[in-house]
């Protein structure tokens, strides 16, 4: 109760288009829909699209252009999202690709130019912190259900890959559930009345993401973010021995998880694979799509091919058909081959930008937007996480939810 009476809605009455009833009651379904993404992100990618066009449209309708484009224009962190956009609209007008992949393609980044009006909601600093308890509230049910899956207890969503996905495929899953478990760790340091469950929520995420997930990515965020999360929150006397605990941590896991050993296990021999000339395997075509994306790139380096143009480059060097693709699943790579070295710089510029503006935001929204950067920039790396629908989507709407949050004070806790 006492956190729902914190939470009071302030009509922006000089900033909505026309100070009536219906007007205001726009306002407030905008503020339900814009929460509401925060919930559905893990669970379903229509709904979650579909919020996503909504509370743009309600935005638009609701208040004046002229507040919209002021709140853009003085925030950097939505300057750098719509930058990001419009380097792929202008690739659009030299792209090598044709235009259906093209449109495609310039389709699934519209979403860095929606997430940015997302600020003119973001106006109470409370509504930031229902996206993240809804969020896990959320990755709690696909947890509990993950569990009831695993065990045979119920029979959902059969044709998911990984034995505890239930909404998502298991490199989804993987990836939200180790994110997940870092922000209760965060908030477990913050919120000391309820510091034990949320430990203990913490535990049953991270058994579920490392014993029983089978999405390697996941696994490499949770290892990357606890050693983040050590360094960030511990005190010096405590960093030598939690980091001896995370150095010791992925032996016992590969000998205590059967799933942690079958995924490591499989890495080696998909190398030795492809070391054979055999790439089809996960880690093999992700290796070859490397090695061919850097060879494309380095034929137009400096603005890249355009936008839509990763299928028509991989068939122009590659004749083997298995090693055609649209998806290179390495974000430096895709971005590297639609829009250059310039592209590559800028995505580097804008992690920088926001890496460095998250230090002036208030706890807990400091470090869950740290969190979130960490797992983007490791994630980018075995996949097309900003081009994907579900890791892009969850990127761009917690980074406006949190930075929304700058103006106020970086040293007070907001609960």
């Amino acid at each position: 109760m006492e956190l729902l009476e914190q939470i009071k809605v302030t009509y922006p009455t000089e900033n909505i288009r026309v100070n009536n009833r219906f007007f205001y009651t726009l306002y407030n379904v905008s503020l339900i829909t814009l929460v509401a993404i925060s919930f559905f992100l893990p669970i379903s990618t229509a709904i979650t699209n579909i919020l996503f066009y909504l509370t743009a449209v309600l935005i638009l309708v609701t208040f004046k252009w002229s507040y919209i484009y002021t709140t853009i224009r003085s925030n950097k962190i939505a300057l750098s999202l719509l930058v990001f956009w419009l380097l792929f609209t202008i690739a659009l007008f030299y792209t090598e690709g044709s235009y259906i992949d093209a449109i495609t393609r310039w389709k699934k980044h519209a979403k860095f130019l929606i997430a940015p009006l997302f600020f003119c909601l973001f106006r109470e600093r409370k509504l930031s912190l229902y996206t993240i308890y809804l969020f896990i509230a959320a990755m709690l049910i696909t947890c509990f259900l993950g569990y009831l899956k695993f065990f045979g207890i119920i029979k959902i969503n059969q044709h998911l890959a990984g034995a505890t996905s239930v909404f998502k495929s298991h490199i989804q899953t993987n990836f939200l559930l180790a994110y997940t478990s870092f922000l209760l760790l965060v908030l477990s340091v913050y919120h000391h009345k309820m510091k034990f469950i949320f430990i203990l929520l913490f535990l049953l995420v991270s058994f579920n993401t490392m014993y029983l997930g089978t999405g390697r990515t996941g696994m490499v965020i949770f290892f990357c973010l606890s050693s983040f999360f050590v360094f960030r929150i511990l005190s010096p006397k405590w960093i030598l021995v939690s980091s001896l605990a995370i150095f010791i941590l992925p032996i016992l896991l590969f000998y205590s998880s059967n799933s942690f050993k079958r995924r490591i296990t499989t890495v080696k021999h998909d190398i030795v694979k492809y070391r054979n000339n055999q790439p089809d395997t996960s880690v093999g075509l992700r290796l070859s799509y490397l090695f061919n994306g850097i060879k494309i790139i380095r034929t137009n380096p400096i603005y890249g091919s355009g936008t839509g143009s990763v299928p028509v480059q991989f068939k122009r060097i590659e004749r083997n058909v298995i090693l055609q693709t649209n998806n290179p699943h390495n974000e430096y790579i895709n971005v590297g081959i639609q829009i250059g070295i310039i592209g590559l710089i800028y995505l580097m510029l804008m992690f920088i930008i926001q890496s460095y503006y998250s230090t002036k935001l208030p706890s807990p929204f400091n470090l869950a937007s740290q969190g979130i950067l960490v797992s983007i920039i490791v994630g980018c790396t075995a996949n097309s996480l900003l081009m994907d629908t579900t890791e892009g989507h969850f990127y761009v709407y917690f980074i406006t939810a949190f930075f929304a949050n700058m103006k106020y004070n970086s040293s007070k806790l907001i609960y």
